[in-house]
């Protein structure tokens, strides 16, 4: 069973190494040209991610809490400074994580709706410049035609 510092550090390590857009030719939501573009599924993939973080801890956590049954000082066991101080350190935990879960969802439907709003800017910009070709068509070269050779 790994801790939670060593799963948290190894999400860490994916979130930074996941891309919602690159140009580095491989694999990439890039475009012919090299020019960075938003790839929506990864952003819907990153919101998904950390959407998932709080269901990860809820069973941890109600662990703990199961766990600390035995500091209550209730049903006739003696109060203990070790056991109020571990019950004031998983509140504080459960504070802590609580806190957390809330800002992964928030952050979740942040990430889902950057994500929809630079796909569809994405699109608004590709649309309005093929509006403009069509209406503003280039008149046909000048010079350097072959006429009737």
């Amino acid at each position: 069973m790994t801790t939670f510092q060593e799963e948290w550090a190894q999400l860490k390590a994916d979130a930074a190494r996941t891309k919602l857009a690159s140009a580095n030719g491989s694999n990439d939501a890039s475009d012919a040209s090299g020019q960075m573009k938003s790839d929506r599924a990864a952003w819907r993939q990153a919101a998904k991610s950390v959407g998932g973080l709080p269901s990860n801890t809820a069973k941890p956590l109600a662990s703990l809490e199961k766990d600390q049954s035995g500091f209550s000082g209730g049903s006739g066991t003696p109060e203990t400074e070790s056991g109020a101080a571990q019950r004031a350190l998983f509140r504080s935990w459960k504070t802590y994580m609580t806190q957390v879960n809330k800002r992964c969802t928030t952050l979740e439907s942040a990430l889902d709706k950057a994500g929809s709003d630079q796909s569809g800017n994405e699109q608004d910009v590709r649309d309005s410049f093929t509006s403009l070709s069509r209406r503003y068509k280039d008149t046909p070269e000048l010079g350097g035609q072959k006429q009737g050779k």
